[in-house]
């Protein structure tokens, strides 16, 4: 089942959906099933093992994301903007 992405949020010109997730490497399993009605995707995460691998996974899977917020508890790990 395909779900449809509502934004939560609208800031600087931007609409981003937030996902709250308990590691990264679940992301792609969960951004392949939305419709990718968002191009925008902050990701709280419990655990950022592998950040760099799993942002490229990700970018490579899921064509439709522009940028990625990357943030654990309450520290920001990085903003990611995909490179054409």
């Amino acid at each position: 089942m395909i779900e449809v992405m509502i934004p939560n949020l609208y800031r600087d010109g931007e609409y981003r959906y937030i996902l709250k997730i308990k590691s990264l490497d679940k992301a792609i399993d969960i951004l392949e099933n939305c419709d990718g009605g968002v191009k925008n995707v902050i990701i709280d995460c419990k655990d950022v093992n592998s950040l760099n691998e799993n942002i490229g996974d990700i970018y490579g899977k899921i064509s439709w994301i522009d940028k990625l917020i990357i943030k654990n508890k309450k520290n920001m790990v990085g903003i990611y903007n995909r490179n054409s």
